[in-house]
């Protein structure tokens, strides 16, 4: 496992899976800030995740050797661990999500504040330069979000797969074997 893991078919495999985040993150990012008011969209995280699930699943299932020996490793640990593992991005997602929130909103939440207490209001240019910045760290967090959300997603998805190949290979083998006796 340690030689597949410095070998050059897993830093290949590595280097897809992060140039295709980045890169479609930046698509989506660049797509949500013109045709979509700046907004995040779930969607397109879970249309991310599963490019990179395929992407780590098709190039670890290449080597057959290597993939044997991660679903030992997978099928090896105890039902709790298991469980762990598919639970953590799960939270990881809704932290990010609860992260997500506060962003957008506490400011909205400190302008409104700031109205209905009477607070002196800034000069016109000066909010104007504020919402200029605001949407670029708007479109930066959007990015940022879309990469740590397709990874989880992507990670999820491979450890799904790798605890559940069995099964879901003996169900098809079944099929198969169904229909050459029919």
């Amino acid at each position: 496992m340690k030689e597949f893991l410095e070998s050059r078919e897993s830093k290949k495999i590595q280097l897809h899976l992060g140039l295709s985040i980045i890169l479609l993150s930046l698509v989506a990012t660049i797509k949500g800030g013109v045709n979509s008011g700046n907004t995040f969209q779930f969607l397109e995280c879970l249309s991310i995740g599963v490019s990179a699930f395929l992407i780590t699943f098709i190039g670890m299932f290449g080597n057959e050797k290597i993939f044997d020996n991660w679903k030992g490793i997978f099928n090896k640990k105890s039902k709790g661990e298991k469980i762990f593992f598919l639970i953590i991005p799960i939270v990881l997602l809704l932290l990010l999500s609860v992260f997500y929130y506060l962003f957008n909103k506490v400011p909205d939440f400190f302008k409104f504040l700031n109205k209905e207490l009477d607070f002196p209001q800034e000069d016109y240019l000066i909010i104007s330069i504020n919402d200029i910045f605001r949407y670029f760290m708007v479109l930066v967090w959007n990015f940022v979000c879309y990469i740590v959300t397709s990874m989880m997603i992507s990670m999820e998805l491979t450890f799904i797969g790798i605890i559940f190949f069995d099964r879901i290979s003996e169900y098809y083998s079944q099929i198969g074997e169904k229909k050459i006796n029919d």
